[in-house]
Protein backbone atom coordinates (compact mmCIF):
# COMPACT_ATOMS: atom_id res chain seq x y z
CA UNK A 1 0.00 0.00 0.00
CA UNK A 2 1.60 3.41 -1.30
CA UNK A 3 0.18 6.96 -0.17
CA UNK A 4 2.09 9.39 -1.66
CA UNK A 5 2.64 13.33 -2.88
CA UNK A 6 3.61 13.36 -6.31
CA UNK A 7 6.16 16.13 -6.99
CA UNK A 8 7.27 16.95 -10.31
CA UNK A 9 8.97 14.62 -12.67
CA UNK A 10 7.72 11.39 -10.37
CA UNK A 11 6.21 8.40 -11.64
CA UNK A 12 2.30 8.95 -11.84
CA UNK A 13 0.90 6.22 -11.07
CA UNK A 14 2.62 5.00 -7.81
CA UNK A 15 5.43 3.08 -8.31
CA UNK A 16 5.80 0.48 -5.24
CA UNK A 17 9.78 0.64 -5.00
CA UNK A 18 10.36 4.51 -5.97
CA UNK A 19 11.74 7.20 -3.01
CA UNK A 20 9.23 9.59 -2.83
CA UNK A 21 9.67 13.10 -1.43
CA UNK A 22 6.49 12.51 0.48
CA UNK A 23 4.46 9.43 2.31
CA UNK A 24 4.12 5.82 3.72
CA UNK A 25 4.73 2.47 1.88
CA UNK A 26 3.33 -0.44 4.33
CA UNK A 27 3.70 -4.15 3.34
CA UNK A 28 1.38 -7.02 4.30
CA UNK A 29 1.47 -10.89 4.50
CA UNK A 30 -1.15 -12.18 2.08
CA UNK A 31 -1.55 -15.73 1.43
CA UNK A 32 -3.30 -17.08 -1.88
CA UNK A 33 -6.28 -19.86 -1.29
CA UNK A 34 -7.37 -22.01 -4.73
CA UNK A 35 -10.63 -20.30 -4.34
CA UNK A 36 -12.90 -23.14 -2.69
CA UNK A 37 -11.33 -26.11 -4.50
CA UNK A 38 -10.59 -29.45 -3.03
CA UNK A 39 -7.16 -29.20 -1.95
CA UNK A 40 -4.70 -32.02 -2.37
CA UNK A 41 -5.73 -35.83 -2.76
CA UNK A 42 -6.65 -37.01 0.80
CA UNK A 43 -5.64 -41.46 0.26
CA UNK A 44 -7.53 -43.76 2.54
CA UNK A 45 -6.37 -47.76 2.28
CA UNK A 46 -8.21 -50.27 3.49
CA UNK A 47 -6.67 -52.12 5.58
CA UNK A 48 -5.47 -49.15 7.25
CA UNK A 49 -2.02 -49.62 9.44
CA UNK A 50 -3.22 -52.74 10.80
CA UNK A 51 -0.27 -54.77 9.17
CA UNK A 52 2.80 -52.35 10.03
CA UNK A 53 2.56 -50.58 6.93
CA UNK A 54 3.25 -47.06 8.67
CA UNK A 55 5.73 -43.77 8.73
CA UNK A 56 7.26 -43.83 11.58
CA UNK A 57 9.57 -40.67 11.19
CA UNK A 58 9.83 -38.18 9.24
CA UNK A 59 13.39 -35.66 9.55
CA UNK A 60 13.78 -32.64 7.31
CA UNK A 61 15.84 -29.21 8.29
CA UNK A 62 13.40 -28.28 11.69
CA UNK A 63 11.06 -31.18 11.15
CA UNK A 64 11.68 -33.74 13.02
CA UNK A 65 8.71 -36.27 13.68
CA UNK A 66 10.12 -39.33 14.78
CA UNK A 67 8.04 -42.25 16.71
CA UNK A 68 4.99 -40.83 15.08
CA UNK A 69 3.34 -44.48 13.54
CA UNK A 70 1.87 -46.86 14.74
CA UNK A 71 -0.27 -50.44 13.98
CA UNK A 72 -3.99 -49.52 14.55
CA UNK A 73 -3.21 -45.93 14.00
CA UNK A 74 -4.83 -43.34 11.36
CA UNK A 75 -4.40 -43.81 7.60
CA UNK A 76 -4.20 -39.96 7.29
CA UNK A 77 -1.92 -37.26 9.14
CA UNK A 78 -1.83 -33.72 8.92
CA UNK A 79 1.02 -32.67 10.25
CA UNK A 80 1.39 -29.72 8.56
CA UNK A 81 1.34 -27.40 11.38
CA UNK A 82 5.43 -29.27 11.25
CA UNK A 83 7.15 -27.19 8.65
CA UNK A 84 11.25 -26.01 8.01
CA UNK A 85 12.60 -23.17 5.16
CA UNK A 86 13.73 -24.47 1.96
CA UNK A 87 15.75 -22.02 -0.33
CA UNK A 88 15.14 -22.34 -3.82
CA UNK A 89 18.49 -24.44 -5.68
CA UNK A 90 19.81 -26.30 -2.25
CA UNK A 91 20.24 -29.85 -2.00
CA UNK A 92 18.51 -31.91 0.81
CA UNK A 93 18.52 -34.82 2.65
CA UNK A 94 15.01 -36.15 3.59
CA UNK A 95 14.81 -39.47 5.79
CA UNK A 96 11.73 -41.17 6.33
CA UNK A 97 11.71 -44.30 8.91
CA UNK A 98 8.75 -47.69 7.29
CA UNK A 99 6.68 -48.88 10.24
CA UNK A 100 7.11 -52.69 11.71
CA UNK A 101 6.15 -54.91 8.18
CA UNK A 102 9.64 -55.15 6.05
CA UNK A 103 8.90 -54.81 2.40
CA UNK A 104 6.76 -51.59 1.72
CA UNK A 105 7.18 -48.92 -0.59
CA UNK A 106 8.09 -45.73 1.00
CA UNK A 107 7.94 -42.37 -1.15
CA UNK A 108 7.61 -38.67 -1.10
CA UNK A 109 6.58 -35.63 -3.17
CA UNK A 110 6.98 -31.36 -2.57
CA UNK A 111 4.10 -29.34 -4.19
CA UNK A 112 6.77 -27.46 -5.81
CA UNK A 113 4.36 -25.34 -7.51
CA UNK A 114 1.60 -24.81 -4.98
CA UNK A 115 -1.19 -26.29 -7.26
CA UNK A 116 -2.07 -28.44 -4.60
CA UNK A 117 -1.48 -31.06 -7.05
CA UNK A 118 1.42 -34.03 -6.64
CA UNK A 119 2.58 -34.02 -9.88
CA UNK A 120 5.14 -36.56 -11.48
CA UNK A 121 8.40 -33.80 -11.34
CA UNK A 122 7.42 -33.59 -7.52
CA UNK A 123 8.45 -36.80 -6.64
CA UNK A 124 11.52 -36.33 -4.18
CA UNK A 125 12.20 -40.32 -4.69
CA UNK A 126 10.72 -43.81 -3.62
CA UNK A 127 12.52 -46.78 -2.37
CA UNK A 128 11.26 -50.44 -1.19
CA UNK A 129 12.28 -51.31 2.21
CA UNK A 130 13.61 -54.34 3.09
CA UNK A 131 13.24 -54.65 7.15
CA UNK A 132 11.38 -52.67 9.98
CA UNK A 133 11.65 -49.41 11.18
CA UNK A 134 13.93 -48.47 7.92
CA UNK A 135 15.60 -45.07 7.26
CA UNK A 136 15.34 -44.54 3.64
CA UNK A 137 16.79 -41.35 2.75
CA UNK A 138 15.85 -39.15 -0.45
CA UNK A 139 18.31 -36.71 -1.64
CA UNK A 140 16.63 -33.70 -3.70
CA UNK A 141 17.47 -30.27 -4.74
CA UNK A 142 14.55 -27.46 -4.52
CA UNK A 143 13.85 -26.59 -8.08
CA UNK A 144 14.71 -22.79 -8.72
CA UNK A 145 11.32 -22.22 -10.06
CA UNK A 146 9.73 -23.57 -7.10
CA UNK A 147 6.83 -21.16 -5.69
CA UNK A 148 7.65 -19.05 -2.85
CA UNK A 149 5.61 -19.40 0.35
CA UNK A 150 4.27 -22.68 2.05
CA UNK A 151 3.08 -25.46 0.44
CA UNK A 152 3.28 -29.41 1.36
CA UNK A 153 5.42 -32.27 1.74
CA UNK A 154 3.43 -35.60 1.26
CA UNK A 155 4.98 -38.73 2.99
CA UNK A 156 3.57 -42.40 2.31
CA UNK A 157 4.79 -45.69 3.55
CA UNK A 158 2.13 -48.38 1.84
CA UNK A 159 2.44 -51.93 1.10
CA UNK A 160 1.23 -52.84 -2.95
CA UNK A 161 -0.96 -55.79 -3.54
CA UNK A 162 -2.59 -56.75 -6.48
CA UNK A 163 -3.64 -55.18 -8.73
CA UNK A 164 -2.86 -51.54 -6.76
CA UNK A 165 0.08 -49.51 -8.42
CA UNK A 166 3.93 -50.54 -7.77
CA UNK A 167 4.89 -47.61 -6.55
CA UNK A 168 3.91 -45.33 -3.73
CA UNK A 169 1.89 -43.17 -5.34
CA UNK A 170 0.55 -39.98 -3.53
CA UNK A 171 -3.06 -40.07 -4.08
CA UNK A 172 -3.65 -43.98 -4.79
CA UNK A 173 -6.08 -45.57 -2.49
CA UNK A 174 -4.03 -48.75 -1.22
Amino acid sequence: VRGVFLNTGEPDPADPCFNYGYGETEDYGITITNNGGSGPCIPTSLAGTDDGDFVDGVQLGSIDNTGSGGVAGPTYNDYTAQSTDLTRGEEYVLTITSGEYDTDIVGAWIDFNANDVFEVGELLGEAVTSTSFENVDLTFTVPNDAALGTTLLRVRCVFSDDPEPTNADPCFNF
